[in-house]
């Protein structure tokens, strides 16, 4: 037979009015709590008071002063957690003072007093299922919350003791789905908010096995992570650290663990973040939807209020998502991304997530600065993905109809600057024993072959004069990567067939490097460039350099072992000098470059002798007695 209450928690909310701090009358709330008649009458003026408290100090007097007429025992309390059934607000009144309990109970470290009620609580078979029908679809937000926070208040007592909550709780019910999607932007904890700091509860004690356990809750993580787009700042910030301090950077939690958890689908709702616009502009959004005919006009007003009133808090949301991405995707010891040996040159992907990522992020490499600096950082991570890349930066951004193609040039050359040097794998160059092998390393990791085949078509034959000096700075140092491979293949000591792999990475060379004949009618632009602009001394300072490489020994000996290849480069440099010679004459150039022009010529004439003297007289011959 059901207790009958003199009176329920909502109708005490809505009539009692305690003057802030009143002298809370402890005697009377023993008598009344003994008494099964008025106990849910004493509980809910207790909570009533509590709520009128001004400070945690007034909170802690009065627990202890309660605790002090209940003689240090909860005998009195103990009881009310019983298997009968009650309604919604008597389960909420119940709650709420069990809360404050447990809550201050930890704080002081009374386990005593906690294990109490804990031991109840879970010696009571129907708790759980009380729990889930507080957690049902029909209950209010406040009724919600004072469930998710009695739960929560459970679980940080100790480690055992969340355990032993969250081995009762079923992450599959479809409850909590539905419960993550609860929000209010008037609240910043609303319900989402505790649903999430409940499910986050026990990582704080770092267990692996409890870790694990809640990354196998798929469902629940793909809904945290896809609303992440219309939550507050505070709430992404602190879902994020969470993450990042109890499960990524936890000792034991492996990259497959962390694999399983930033999966392709929580992956975009964290890329999604890149794009936050606030919660408040959401709720404009919902609003101005109801009046379609002045949809356009609402959101014009609304942008311009969020611009300055959000933009901090956008600013930092991006800046703390970045941070983020930047440990999952590239942290040796924190990330998901695998050192490949073989540096993309098998079938396997070592790591397929990270270039899905970066596939999704390069519509916004020319827009945004962080998705830029997150692909050029990921490159210089994995290696391995940088042929994948080029080869969709080829076919999307390299063609005559690009908008911005000096945009994309530029930023290639962030991507190649920022490539470590070839010098850090020396010890796997070394250990390679297979010529073709290293060679196609040597090629993937210095060769962006794709862009390199449109290279002579779309770049050199373009008439912006912009983007054919860009052009020039990005082969300079697709040039200076060459360099540091063919010194790796004539003067480091290597476990294959040096002279093999060598002949094979020049023929790569002559196929994938433009000859620098290719660049005689693209210097014809520069002649129309006016000599007073500052430009000038750029352009001709980048042509020079890369003449420069082209004359150096690496090169020069490469044609020394090819007739038509050393009459092509010969030919070519000379037909570059005679440019820069009639640049230099007519415009006032610094020492610097007017060394360079002349260490390219002191190149040639050091490799010439490598020719057959008549061989070279013929060729010199021809091309002068021709013209």
């Amino acid at each position: 037979m059901g207790i009958k209450r003199k009176i329920e928690e909502n109708d005490i909310e809505s009539e009692k009015k305690t003057k802030k701090d009143e002298v809370f009358p402890i005697e009377t709330f023993v008598k009344n709590l003994k008494d099964p008649e008025s106990s849910f009458l004493a509980l809910s003026e207790f909570n009533e008071h509590v709520r009128q408290l001004s400070s945690q100090e007034k909170l802690g007097e009065l627990i202890e002063n309660i605790l002090l007429s209940l003689k240090s025992n909860l005998d009195d309390v103990l009881p009310l957690i019983t298997e009968e059934k009650r309604k919604t607000s008597e389960n909420t009144t119940l709650y709420r003072f069990l809360t404050t309990l447990m809550e201050y109970f930890s704080t002081k470290n009374y386990s005593t007093l906690s294990e109490l009620i804990m031991k109840r609580f879970l010696s009571i078979t129907s708790s759980i299922h009380t729990i889930y029908f507080m957690l049902s679809s029909h209950s209010t937000a406040s009724h919600l919350k004072v469930t998710l926070r009695f739960l929560l208040s459970m679980v940080q007592q100790n480690e055992y003791y969340a355990r032993s909550i969250f081995s009762l709780i079923d992450f599959k019910r479809p409850c909590w789905k539905s419960l993550l999607k609860r929000r209010d932007i008037r609240d910043s904890e609303d319900v989402r908010y505790w649903v999430i700091k409940f499910f986050f509860s026990p990582l704080v004690y770092q267990h692996i096995d409890t870790i694990r356990n809640l990354i196998k809750e798929h469902d629940i993580f793909h809904e945290i992570f896809y609303g992440l787009v219309n939550d507050s700042r505070n709430t992404v910030e602190f879902i994020l650290d969470e993450i990042r301090t109890n499960i990524i950077m936890v000792p034991g939690v492996t990259k497959t663990d962390k694999i399983h958890l930033f999966d392709d689908r929580n992956l975009k709702s964290l890329i999604r973040l890149y794009n936050w616009t606030g919660q408040q502009k959401q709720k404009d959004l919902v609003r101005t939807k109801k009046k379609k005919e002045k949809l356009e006009e609402s959101l014009d007003l609304e942008d311009e209020e969020m611009e300055v009133e959000d933009n901090n808090d956008r600013d930092e949301v991006r800046r703390i998502v970045h941070t983020f991405m930047m440990i999952i995707l590239n942290s040796r010891n924190y990330g998901i991304n695998f050192f490949d040996t073989n540096f993309g040159t098998t079938t396997k992907n070592s790591n397929p997530i990270i270039l899905k990522v970066i596939t999704n992020l390069s519509n916004h490499f020319l827009t945004d600065e962080y998705a830029s600096n997150l692909i050029v950082t990921c490159l210089t991570t994995c290696p391995d993905l940088l042929q994948p890349f080029f080869k969709l930066i080829s076919h999307e951004y390299i063609s005559i109809r690009s908008k911005n193609l000096s945009g994309t040039l530029e930023f290639l050359c962030e991507v190649i600057q920022q490539q470590k040097p070839l010098n850090s794998w020396l010890e796997i160059f070394q250990t390679t024993s297979d010529s073709i092998k290293l060679t196609d390393i040597l090629i993937n990791l210095t060769l962006p072959m794709e862009i390199m085949n449109k290279f002579d078509q779309v770049i050199l034959k373009n008439s912006d004069s912009t983007i054919q000096l860009i052009s020039m700075k990005f082969l300079s140092m697709i040039l200076e990567r060459v360099k540091e491979a063919l010194n790796i293949l004539t003067n480091v000591s290597l476990a294959c067939e040096k002279i093999s792999a060598l002949e094979a990475y020049q023929q790569a060379i002559l196929r994938y490097i433009p000859k620098p004949d290719h660049f005689c009618d693209s210097l014809n632009l520069l002649k129309t460039t006016d000599s007073t602009t500052s430009d000038l001394h750029h352009s001709v300072s980048q042509y020079i350099n890369l003449l420069k490489l082209y004359s150096s020994s690496c090169f020069m000996s490469m044609s020394a072992m090819n007739i038509n290849l050393d009459i092509l480069l010969t030919n070519s440099i000379l037909n570059l000098l005679s440019f820069f010679k009639e640049i230099l004459l007519k415009n006032d150039m610094n020492d610097n470059l007017i060394e360079n022009y002349f260490q390219c010529i002191r190149n040639i004439l050091n490799y010439r002798e490598s020719i057959d003297d008549a061989v070279w007289a013929r060729h010199v011959r021809n091309r002068y007695f021709n013209k």
